[in-house]
């Protein structure tokens, strides 16, 4: 848990260099699938663990199984498979890696998901029963995420952004690459011509040539919601058109096996919806009014959306919402909640403690700072300096406040001072009428004194 509060691309490629140096070469050099291939890679052996068992969790990614009988989905970095009619979640992966955002094969054989167990977040797959771990991407200084599997089975195509601050950070530039599932080197899908884009995860039609995805031009767009549009990439002709306009972004769009339905994310109002087009007619309505919410303001290093998934018949949309994994029927539009308990185990590195004393008596003040939003009594004073325009002293741009109770009835405040140069308090004793102040020069070494209400400066 405490580690997606930690930025993982800030150090990966300080991870990988120590673990690259601390190995012996025999290990270095080992299958991918080799048992534990997590605890030879990490440089952080764990020392303790946590477990608890939950019913709920935030920001999970799911997919459902081509057979419709499984749900498979990640809880706190680890992945757990659960039948589609909900109960007990079996785990299938574990460790101190972060394994995340899994997707079925289209033969329902293998997942595939984006896990740092080598150091970096790379491509990997595993058998639904946990076994048959292998590597698929070795990328060290690019990181990866939202995978999705071309219909033929054959590539996986994922976001691929640097770290910060590379030319091609996630903050500049995610672009689209597609990688072979065996050979694991990849190519750039998205975009075709040189130029930065952001896009989010890819969903294909069911012939393959067609690919849908959310994307905007240039790099991270702050707090400007509505940038995110859904593109349509014809892989064979190589032109990609947008789709959609809406005024709350399009997200993290998703193909109905059948090639009937889209549907994608979007902000209504504060909250995030699903939205369901009809690409025979091109009619849309809402599909679900609210959900897990989107990371559009965010820099979205894990997507600006969990995955979500489609039933194989086409009938229903499973997704997340409330902590909880819920599905809707396309037809009726009706929401019910597929329920789960999971044993949560994690490994934890050592904990790193630097205890430090806390003066809890009377509190010095260091710094006096300019009060933006100052309560009464708010205190104005002229320049120190003294400085004429004009024959006219002028007043200063800052107003400060006096904090004590003296000041607020009205006697002379113990802190109340304001210059174009900013001023460092030796001292402030409440009650006292004045205060020590030095300035930064030596020749500003006045020490001022005034009013609560902004009268009676003096220079001395």
């Amino acid at each position: 848990m405490f580690r997606q509060l930690i930025p993982k691309h800030l150090f990966r490629a300080s991870l990988v260099l120590l673990a690259l140096c601390t190995l012996p070469v025999d290990i270095r050099a080992q299958d991918a699938s080799a048992p534990r291939p997590d605890s030879a890679a990490l440089p952080l052996k764990p020392t303790r663990k946590i477990a608890f068992t939950t019913d709920e969790g935030t920001w999970i990614s799911l997919d459902v199984s081509p057979d419709g009988k499984t749900l498979i989905f990640d809880l706190l970095g680890d992945l757990y498979v659960l039948p589609i009619g909900g109960g007990e979640a079996k785990r299938i992966t574990s460790g101190m890696a972060w394994d995340c955002m899994p997707r079925w094969s289209p033969d329902g054989k293998v997942i595939a998901f984006i896990s740092d167990r080598n150091g970096n977040d790379n491509l990997w797959t595993v058998n639904p029963d946990g076994t048959g771990l292998k590597i698929v991407t070795k990328e060290t200084d690019f990181t990866l995420s939202s995978p999705a599997w071309t219909p033929d089975g054959e590539y996986l195509v994922a976001r691929r952004y640097g770290p910060y601050p590379s030319p091609e950070n996630y903050l500049t530039n995610v672009p689209l690459w597609m990688y072979h599932r065996t050979v694991g080197t990849g190519v750039e899908l998205y975009p075709r011509k040189p130029g930065a884009t952001t896009n989010t995860g890819v969903t294909f039609a069911p012939d393959g040539r067609l690919t849908y995805f959310a994307s905007h031009p240039g790099g991270y767009a702050g707090s400007e919601v509505g940038r995110y549009q859904i593109m349509e990439l014809d892989r064979k002709t190589g032109v990609s058109r947008i789709i959609t306009t809406g005024y709350g972004s399009a997200l993290r769009p998703l193909v109905s096996p059948d090639g009937r339905w889209l549907v994608y994310a979007t902000r209504r109002d504060k909250e995030t919806a699903l939205r369901i087009r009809d690409l025979r007619t091109l009619d849309e309505q809402w599909l679900v009014t609210a959900m897990q919410r989107d990371d559009q303001e965010g820099y979205a290093p894990n997507d600006v959306l969990p995955g979500y998934a489609f039933t194989p018949d086409s009938k229903a949309v499973v997704f997340t919402s409330d902590g909880h994994i819920k599905r809707v029927d396309v037809a009726t539009k009706q929401v019910s909640v597929i329920p789960f308990t999971a044993r949560v185990e994690q490994e934890l590195a050592p904990r790193i403690n630097f205890p430090q004393r806390v003066d809890d008596g009377a509190l010095a003040v260091r710094h006096a700072a300019p009060a933006h939003d100052e309560p009464a009594p708010r205190v104005r004073a002229h320049d120190f300096t003294r400085r004429k325009m004009g024959g006219v002293r002028q007043p200063v741009r800052h107003r400060w406040c006096a904090l004590d109770e003296s000041a607020r009835r009205g006697r002379h405040a113990s802190r109340a001072h304001a210059s174009r140069r900013e001023l460092y308090l030796d001292r402030l004793e409440p009650g006292r009428r004045q205060a020590r102040v030095r300035r930064p020069a030596p020749t500003l070494s006045a020490l001022p004194r005034m009013r609560a209400r902004g009268t009676g400066v003096d220079l001395r």
